[in-house]
């Protein structure tokens, strides 16, 4: 399985392409231990606080939020699905 990651602004160095020997589809929570594996915990340090999506995170997958699936971070990953991971910045 292959899935591809993005992300933009400070978390810009974890920009990836991961293949997955596992045939079977992974969660997205699951797959984040799998990239922690590779960069060293420091992606989930930035991005969750506590076991938990810090609020001013947001992952989409396939351009969906992550927290508007049904699933949440439980959804089941697919081959040539797509992650990108950024900092909600608001203001007026």
């Amino acid at each position: 399985m292959k899935v591809q990651t993005k992300s933009a602004g400070i978390l810009d160095n974890f920009s990836d392409t991961s293949v997955l020997d596992e045939k079977e589809s992974w969660p997205v929570l699951r797959f984040f231990d799998f990239l922690d594996l590779k960069l060293g915990n420091r992606l989930t340090d930035a991005i969750f606080c506590h076991h938990q999506l810090r609020e001013d995170m947001c992952i989409l997958l396939n351009g969906r939020n992550i927290r508007i699936l049904p699933d949440g971070l439980n959804t089941q990953l697919k081959d040539g699905d797509s992650i990108f991971i950024c900092i909600v910045i608001s203001g007026g």
